[in-house]
């Protein structure tokens, strides 16, 4: 659990910073296997749970544009309502960059030891 207050890493202007934990959300699960979301784009895949929040954009913006404005650029969603076709931000592991993917595949994968 994430105490709010706490200090974590966040992307601001499209580069990894510091930021404080405003809010959480805490799933409780009583069993040890669950399907997780697998979702493909061009440069690999994430995995997690479906009511995991991710970014979806409204359009692709260029890799390190800078801040992703919710009001205007997208908005929040759990992955469970993700679509094929649909655009993410995501964080690039290599440049610490945001970038603009497009989902081309959705798939489920269970995972027993997380």
């Amino acid at each position: 659990m994430l105490p709010v207050g706490e200090e974590v890493l966040c992307v601001t202007d499209g580069a990894l910073d510091s930021c404080i934990v405003r809010s959480f959300l805490n799933v409780q699960t009583t069993t040890l296997a669950r399907n997780f979301l697998s979702i493909s784009h061009p440069g690999g895949s994430v995995l997690v749970s479906d009511d995991h929040y991710l970014f979806r954009a409204n359009e692709a913006a260029p890799s390190c544009s800078g801040v992703v404005d919710e009001e205007n650029d997208g908005s929040f969603v759990r992955a469970g309502e993700l679509e094929v076709g649909d655009m993410l931000v995501l964080v690039d592991q290599t440049s610490n960059c945001t970038q603009t993917v497009e989902v081309t595949a959705i798939g489920l994968e269970p995972v027993t030891d997380w």
